[in-house]
């Protein structure tokens, strides 16, 4: 899965994810976060646990 394939999973909370945020490296997470804003126009802080994730992607709904 690539990292545009999983920024589009994660904005649509198409959960769950055959990738876990949470064992993803940093820098893999920051590119899903610059995918997100590239497509979206918002970025999402992907680090917390899935809760959190799930209500900051709804926040950034609008």
């Amino acid at each position: 899965m690539t990292i545009e394939e999983i920024a589009e999973k994660v904005w649509r909370m198409d959960w769950p994810t055959t990738v876990s945020l949470k064992t993803m490296a940093a820098d893999e997470r920051e590119a899903v976060e610059a995918a997100m804003e590239r497509r979206y126009g918002r970025r999402v802080d992907l680090s917390g646990p899935s809760d959190k994730v799930r209500e900051a992607v709804k926040a950034a709904w609008g």
